[in-house]
């Protein structure tokens, strides 16, 4: 049986190949992986200057957000990238904290911690704003 060289769509695991968000996705070049970390990183360092993009090229559309704690991911950063991953949906982020089962790993249409996915964060970050919950970061489900 032949070995896929890439997982396709929405995972919730990391695994050792690379990943695309559908079949017709055609490959990334360093150049163009070069310039959605830098301007995904301008995003993120206005909101957390302890927070960064990554700059490892594996060869697929992943890019990785080093973040100083689990604490620093907020329902706000996350919705900022996934915001950011609607304007860009051949891209994933992945957000290392903890143990490797604990990352989140976001995609503009959904987002993962671990192997569970995360209830809708604009409808709570929505809640939030009307007063009914406080933006106390992301709930699995």
């Amino acid at each position: 049986m032949a070995r896929h060289k890439h997982q396709f769509g929405p995972v919730s695991v990391e695994w050792k190949g690379l990943w695309k968000s559908s079949r017709q996705d055609f490959d990334v070049s360093q150049e163009a992986y070069v310039l959605a970390s830098e301007l995904l990183n301008e995003l993120i360092q206005r909101m957390d200057s302890s927070s960064y993009i990554r700059g490892d090229f594996f060869g697929d559309r992943t890019l990785y957000l080093e973040v100083q704690g689990a604490h620093k991911v907020t329902t706000r950063m996350l919705n900022t990238l996934q915001e950011w991953l609607k304007s860009h949906p051949m891209w994933r982020v992945v957000i290392p904290v903890g143990k490797h089962e604990d990352a989140f790993i976001v995609y503009w249409n959904t987002l993962f911690r671990g192997t569970k996915e995360i209830h809708s964060l604009s409808a709570q970050h929505e809640r939030g704003k009307r007063g009914r919950t406080r933006d106390r970061g992301p709930h699995p489900r």
